[in-house]
C-alpha cells in the first residue's frame, strides 16, 4: 500500500506514525520543527488520513505498509517515532526489521493488550448521518452530545471533510476500525526482541505506560523511559515543547 506522507528537512532520518483516529496533520507543526535538524517523513497509516482504505487492519498489514515505504523511499536506517498505534507498529516493525532501523521511539503505549476502550468513540462517530448533517459545526454538536469532552470532539472533528460537493465525511476508514479495533488493541507478540535503543516517552497524566511495568524490559532490554510533565496520552499535542526536547535530545545522541 503507497502511504501519503510529508517530507521535511535533511540529515538524520526519521518516520513518524500517528495514533488510532489520528492523521499526519496531528504531528505537522512538530515534523516540521524537527524537519529544521533532521530528514523528517510524516506519514498517514492506511485507513487514515490520505492514505488508502482496506478492510485489513492488523500490525502485520501497517509493518508491510511501513517496510514498503521505506523501501520505496530509499530510506537508510530511520529512527522510527510512533505514538499509541503508531507506537505499536513502530515496535513490530522494530522487532520484524531491526536491520533496517536506527532507533525507536515511543510515545505513551506499552507492548501489552489494552482493553478496547474507544467502543463509546466508534459508536458516537457511527451515529452521525452524513446524509442529513450539512456541515461541521452539525457533526461537532453531535459528537458533544455523546462524548462530553470538548478536546476529544475536536480532535475527531480534524477528520471530517468535504468529500464532494454537499457531501461531508470521515478521512479514515471507520468500518475498518471498527470492526477490527480489538486486533488494534491486542499485542500478538509474545517472546519478540528489539535490542536497539529505545526511548518510551509517556505524559505523568496518563496510564498507558507504567514505570514498572515488565514488558517494556523485556520486550526492549535497551529502553528507558522518559515522563513529561503535565500530559496525558497526547504528550505531543499537549507538551509540544517538551516532546520536541526529549526527541531532538534522542536523535543527537
Amino acid at each position: 500500500m503507497k502511504l501519503n506522507y510529508k517530507e521535511f528537512g535533511s540529515g538524520r532520518p526519521m518516520i513518524i506514525l500517528h495514533g488510532l483516529l489520528g492523521s499526519l496533520d496531528n504531528w505537522q507543526s512538530l515534523a516540521r520543527r524537527y524537519g529544521e535538524k533532521f530528514h523528517v517523513f510524516s506519514v498517514d497509516q492506511r485507513n487514515h488520513g490520505q492514505s488508502p482504505h482496506s478492510d485489513e487492519m492488523t500490525f502485520e498489514a501497517m509493518v508491510q505498509d511501513l517496510l514498503e515505504f521505506i523501501q520505496d523511499h530509499n530510506i537508510e536506517k530511520p529512527v522510527l517515532l510512533g505514538h499509541s498505534m503508531g507506537g505499536k507498529t513502530a515496535m513490530a516493525f522494530a522487532f520484524k526489521h531491526p536491520e533496517l532501523i536506527s532507533g525507536l521511539i515511543v510515545a505513551d503505549i506499552s507492548p501489552k493488550t489494552y482493553k478496547v476502550h474507544h467502543r463509546e468513540i466508534l459508536d458516537a462517530l457511527t451515529s452521525v448521518d452524513f446524509a442529513t448533517v450539512k456541515d461541521r459545526r452539525t457533526v461537532e454538536d453531535q459528537l458533544m452530545l455523546r462524548l462530553g469532552d470538548r478536546s476529544v470532539v475536536l480532535f475527531l472533528a480534524k477528520n471530517v471533510y468535504w468529500k464532494q460537493d454537499g457531501k461531508l465525511a470521515y478521512r479514515f476508514n471507520l468500518n475498518a476500525i471498527d470492526k477490527n479495533i480489538e486486533a488494534i488493541s491486542a499485542w500478538p507478540f509474545r517472546y519478540e526482541i528489539y535490542s536497539g535503543n529505545t526511548l518510551f516517552i509517556k505524559g505523568d497524566q496518563s496510564n498507558y505506560i507504567r514505570d514498572d511495568d515488565p514488558s517494556i524490559g523485556q520486550h526492549f532490554p535497551n529502553s528507558r523511559i522518559m515522563t513529561i510533565h503535565g500530559a496525558g496520552h497526547w504528550v505531543h499535542a499537549e507538551k509540544p515543547d517538551d516532546m520536541y526536547r526529549v526527541v531532538y535530545q534522542y536523535m543527537m545522541s
